[in-house]
Parts: structure tokens; C-alpha cells; sequence
């Protein structure tokens, strides 16, 4: 993954959290939410840095992962 890739996911994580919409949720939802968007910025700095690759993919599995269940529990209902 680019970092350019990385860094507008991390950008709408971070923008996402500061939504109104996202502000009214449940606490669950908000700290899902934070630990998503800084894991995003994770792993665009660690792109950044040149972070080995096995380390870089277990971060980006760690968000997918994050991404999926709070899908299942939110938004796929």
C-alpha cells in the first residue's frame, strides 16, 4: 500500500472522528473508531519510515480486521 494510499485513510479516520454523526454514538462505536484511525496513522508513518514488510502487513491486517468487525456490528445490520 502507498503511503499516499495509507495517508488519506488515516485523513478520513481522523475526520470521520470528529463528526457530529459519529460524536452522538455509543462509547463502544467512538473508541472503535479512534483505535482504527490511529492504527491508520500507524501504519502511514510506518510506510513513511520503511517499516519491514511483515510488519507493515500485520498492521494492515490488525485494521482490516478492526474495519470488518465494526462493519459486522454497525453498519451491516
Amino acid at each position: 500500500m502507498p503511503a499516499a494510499v495509507a495517508g488519506r485513510l488515516a485523513d478520513l479516520l481522523r475526520n470521520v472522528r470528529e463528526d457530529e454523526r459519529v460524536r452522538a454514538r455509543s462509547d463502544e462505536f467512538r473508541a472503535w473508531m479512534l483505535e482504527s484511525s490511529r492504527t491508520a496513522e500507524r501504519l502511514e508513518n510506518d510506510i513513511v519510515a520503511g517499516a519491514p514488510p511483515l510488519e507493515l502487513t500485520a498492521r494492515l491486517a490488525t485494521l482490516d480486521r478492526s474495519c470488518r468487525d465494526c462493519h459486522v456490528r454497525y453498519r451491516d445490520r
